[in-house]
């Protein structure tokens, strides 16, 4: 860096690219290459809407053991009984599937976690049902792969 700015001011230009230029009469290409240094893990969104018929169907959805609240268990981390750490919260496998097999049209998903989730209990507005229960909710699930592809993945189908 010190060798550049002394030749710069040398030179009388403000900047080595300018004494390049100047001396060669050519400037850099503004389209060059980029060089690789890594990638992100794939993310994917899954929304689901539910608007059940009844208090039973509610119960399966927005209940302590429903639906909604099975992801929220699976998606964090659990207390270690020392109280000092925390355990890895749970792997999800997604597969699509078609006819009773697994969609081989479809990218294949690796290993993810559910990193967020997100209730909305009423686009519309809140109701519910006599017992207080919502009477419609939109979950939206964000998981990311644990895995970072390769072409070797990609070429398997991922």
């Amino acid at each position: 860096m010190l060798f550049r700015s002394m030749l710069s001011k040398a030179l009388g230009a403000d900047s080595l690219e300018n004494v390049i230029a100047a001396t060669s009469k050519t400037v850099p290409n503004p389209y060059k290459e980029q060089f690789f240094k890594s990638m992100d893990n794939r993310k994917f969104s899954f929304d689901y809407v539910f608007a059940p018929r009844n208090e039973k169907e509610a119960e399966t959805v927005f209940g302590r053991a429903g639906i909604i609240n099975k992801f929220a268990y699976h998606m964090h981390p659990e207390l270690s009984k020392s109280g000092y750490f925390f355990n890895y919260p749970s792997e999800f496998s997604i597969v699509y599937y078609f006819n009773g097999g697994e969609n081989k049209y479809v990218r294949k998903v690796s290993s993810c976690v559910l990193e967020s989730m997100s209730v909305d209990y009423g686009a519309e507005g809140f109701t519910t049902f006599a017992n207080g229960m919502p009477s419609y909710g939109t979950m939206r699930l964000n998981f990311l792969e644990l895995e970072l592809l390769t072409t070797q993945r990609i070429y398997q189908g991922f």
